[in-house]
């Protein structure tokens, strides 16, 4: 009875998915990298993140960076990572803000700006109320 439950939910989630709800989009894309009602299936999610994405869904855009940062169902691409994590960072998502800080404090797809890094940790900070060790202020 439990499956039958759990078709019926990914049933209506992928007809709300196809009819452009973004909020049904970006679970159907969470649902296929946990194995939630499917196979864990990269390239399933990473569509259905797209799709959410670019109808401008915060979470759906931070999932579809990380997917180009480390290549989960599209090839890796660091500059496209880059791009979408600026423009959630932009909105003030702090997932956004943080993984930003991560590319530019390592250098990846963009050149290393420990300044910049900081700058957005310390953005990061402040949106989550986190008190971080490495602000002097805080010794």
């Amino acid at each position: 009875m439990e499956i039958d439950y759990l078709k019926k939910g990914i049933y209506w989630y992928t007809k709300a998915a196809e009819g452009n709800y973004p909020e049904a989009q970006y679970d159907l894309g969470i649902f296929h990298i946990q194995g939630f009602g499917f196979e864990i299936n990269y390239k399933k999610s990473f569509y259905w993140l797209e799709r959410a994405a670019k109808l401008n869904h915060l979470e759906a855009q931070c999932e579809l960076a990380f997917s180009y940062e480390i290549g989960r169902g599209i090839e890796q691409d660091s500059l496209k990572a880059y791009e979408w994590y600026r423009k959630v960072a932009k909105q003030g998502y702090p997932r956004g803000l943080f993984r930003l800080a991560l590319l530019y404090a390592d250098g990846n797809g963009v050149p290393q700006d420990y300044d910049k890094a900081y700058l957005l940790c310390k953005m990061y900070a402040e949106k989550t109320n986190i008190k971080p060790f490495y602000l002097k202020e805080n010794y």
